[in-house]
């Protein structure tokens, strides 16, 4: 008997490849999308102005939230899954997942943000423990939330789909936006900002959020990629930095694995989980401050066999090892 899931999480790129490894596990899955507006009729409700009016007002944020759980319990009596899986999930009420408890149904969340800040520092202590199974990208979590009778607290670090990092013959196009010597994708925190300042006349290139815009660095900016497209920079760049925000984590981010899923170099600033996920100066470089982010920048471009020997060991790590195919079958194994 196929084991059925009701998944629930924002759309993206990464929530349609959660969706296929599901499916190559031989899973049927309902997906619902919990970032559309459930207010109004169904054909304005994938249209972001409505979305983000209802963000704006609290009280229609309420109520299309009320509509939301809804919706999940409705999909639950028709669909009957085994299992309701949560990406994140604060909008899925405690009496929500209680309903579901009542039928029957499992309730698993694999929650991705930084605990650290709000408003997910309040949120989690408060509500980690309404699921059967709570799964974290951050083994500091362990710590924090412990397993309960009810509730099991489970490490399991995000991956990738290869097949959305594979990239076809480049265009000419193609190595003319993209090729530099280092790049980086990202918000522009200050932290970042700080260290992209350090390091931009290293023939730098900048994409992500529309912040850098807005600061000195605008002119290295070159706008929002997509997935299809990030993958063509991070084949094209020597270098692609990896920084997270403050205040740090022990978390191998999402970063971590594409940049290696593209074949591209990655020189991250170091995290503790990335010690049993990688080796370090074979599989990927790390760098502790904006001082010797730009010495190992220096260094790694001076050093052209080291670095091709440091990328082809990543991609094959992450074909290997860090799928999200292997990190649903370790979930399903351990459910």
């Amino acid at each position: 008997m196929i084991m059925k899931i009701l998944l629930i999480a924002s759309k993206s790129e990464f929530t349609d490849q959660v969706i296929r490894a599901f499916e190559k596990n031989s899973i049927e899955v309902l997906y619902l999308d919990d970032r559309k507006n459930y207010l109004f009729p169904k054909l304005f409700q994938n249209v972001s102005f409505f979305w983000q009016l209802t963000r704006r007002f609290g009280y229609l944020k309420d109520l299309s939230n009320q509509e939301l759980n809804k919706k999940v319990i409705e999909l639950c009596e028709k669909f009957k899954p085994d299992l309701v899986f949560i990406i994140k999930g604060m909008v899925i009420k405690e009496s929500t997942l209680a309903k579901l408890h009542q039928m029957g149904i499992k309730t698993a969340n694999w929650f991705l943000e930084n605990l650290f800040i709000e408003p997910y520092k309040t949120w989690l202590p408060k509500n980690y423990g309404n699921f059967d199974y709570f799964f974290t990208c951050n083994s500091q979590e362990l710590d924090y939330f412990p397993s309960t009778s009810k509730t099991k607290v489970i490490y399991l670090p995000v991956g990738v789909d290869p097949s959305y990092y594979e990239l076809d013959e480049l265009t000419e196009e193609d190595r003319k936006r993209y090729s530099c010597d280092v790049c980086f994708v990202g918000a522009s925190y200050p932290e970042r900002v700080e260290a992209m300042e350090y390091i931009k006349d290293l023939n730098l290139k900048i994409f992500g959020w529309e912040g850098w815009r807005k600061t000195e660095l605008k002119s290295l900016y070159f706008g929002v990629l997509n997935t299809k497209e990030m993958a063509k920079l991070f084949n094209c760049a020597k270098i692609s930095i990896n920084m997270a925000i403050q205040p740090p984590l022990h978390t191998a981010n999402l970063r971590t694995f594409e940049i290696p899923a593209a074949g591209g170099f990655g020189l991250m600033d170091y995290r503790k989980d990335m010690d049993g996920l990688f080796k370090v100066g074979e599989e990927f470089a790390i760098f502790s401050d904006k001082k010797d982010l730009r010495e190992k920048i220096l260094f790694y471009l001076g050093n052209d066999k080291l670095r091709r020997s440091i990328v082809e060991a990543g991609h094959q790590k992450v074909l290997q090892e860090h799928t999200l195919e292997k990190r649903v079958k370790f979930m399903l194994d351990f459910l």
